[in-house]
């Protein structure tokens, strides 16, 4: 024992500053963690003035997030400019939040560190039309491909500057038509009006939609539209009216037959696009409700000749006797869309014995309007 003491005194006399270094690198240490902020002050200073340990740099970034405190967070950043690690990325981000300008050092930080949390934070910066979202933009520009996917999600942001910049970096990325338009599809569900007027802005420059896009947006809207409601309901029947796939007719009568609003709305625009009319009895049936039978005379005539088919199945029905309310609603979508594929049947059920007189002339008007129409 004495051995060892008399070699530890040695090597202290050899080398006096040894252990005050390591002495006051852990009260620095402590320092970060106390309470008192003259102290901290002084250890960020110390540390901000210290070159990097790596064995240490873990010690140092984790007492760092103590700091992770109001009026305390940007104390640490020159500190954090040496010393953070992937440790300290949710600190950083309140640094983001906290200030509205001279980010320099924490996007600096942010670019070193490349952790994925920080995509979001980055994006929102884009905001900025000065330095600091011109920094955000070159940052995520040399980003790696993980950046395509936050890029692409946000690209038809409501806020004009961010919307901007990020379509200027999905071109310099060259990211791809396809991935844009399949997110502008989804788009069309969004809450934001403005995020729904690019996406439907992208989608008319487009001349043809992909069928993969318009699956996996219908896929999605059906799988949203099995519990949402109100607004986001709304949204995804609206995916489906646009880009609704032929591929997803027990889907689409499944949602026909619902009670819920915006379920068989979108049921009746995807059974149009897949062009099936087994739908028609029961949907007639429903249509008895003049409410109900407003509804399918908009859905219908919005769709134009596309929605033909199916009206023309409608028209085939069983007349009520009474009043024949829902011929009349059909007759009346044929006079609005109908083309000469719908003369011989309207003017069948016109002079078809025993409907209601009503049916017979709202059949006779179509057919005046088609004709006019198309001569």
């Amino acid at each position: 024992m004495l051995r060892i003491f008399f070699a530890v005194c040695i090597l202290a006399l050899l080398n006096p500053c040894a252990t005050v270094v390591a002495d006051e690198f852990g009260d620095q240490v402590s320092a970060l963690l106390s309470n008192d902020e003259q102290k901290i002050e002084k250890a960020v200073e110390y540390f901000a003035n210290q070159p990097l340990d790596p064995k240490k740099q873990q010690t140092v970034s984790k007492a760092l997030n103590s700091l992770d405190q109001d009026q305390r967070r940007q104390t640490a950043e020159p500190a954090l400019k040496v010393w953070a690690t992937a440790e300290n990325v949710p600190m950083l981000h309140n640094i983001l939040k906290e200030k509205r300008f001279d980010r320099d050092v924490v996007l600096a930080i942010l670019e070193k560190l490349q952790d994925e949390r920080s995509l979001e934070p980055l994006v929102e910066i884009l905001n900025d039309p000065f330095d600091d979202g011109k920094k955000a933009e070159a940052i995520l520009l040399q980003w790696g491909k993980s950046a395509d996917l936050i890029i692409v999600r946000r690209i038809n942001d409501p806020n004009d500057e961010i919307h901007t910049r990020l379509i200027r970096l999905w071109e310099q990325r060259k990211i791809g038509v396809e991935k844009r338009t399949l997110q502008s599809a989804l788009d069309l569900g969004a809450k934001e009006e403005l995020t729904r007027k690019y996406a439907a802005e992208w989608l008319a420059e487009q001349k043809t939609i992909p069928e993969s896009v318009k699956k996996e947006a219908t896929e999605s809207a059906i799988k949203i539209l099995e519990s949402a409601k109100g607004f986001d309901a709304m949204n995804a029947a609206e995916i489906i009216a646009e880009l609704g796939h032929s591929g997803f007719r027990e889907e689409y009568l499944k949602l026909l037959e619902s009670k819920n609003f915006h379920q068989w709305t979108a049921g009746l625009h995807g059974v149009v696009h897949s062009k099936d009319v087994s739908c028609a009895k029961s949907l007639i049936a429903r249509m008895s409700d003049e409410e109900f039978g407003g509804q399918v005379h908009k859905i219908l005539t919005r769709h134009g000749e596309k929605a033909e088919p199916l009206s023309l199945a409608l028209l085939k029905q069983p007349v009520e006797k009474d009043r024949g309310y829902a011929h009349i609603v059909v007759c009346n979508i044929l006079r609005d869309i109908g083309t000469k594929k719908s003369v011989a049947t309207l003017n069948a059920l016109s002079k078809k014995r025993g409907i209601p007189a009503n049916v017979a002339d709202a059949a006779k008007v179509a057919v005046g309007a088609i004709n006019t129409r198309n001569p």
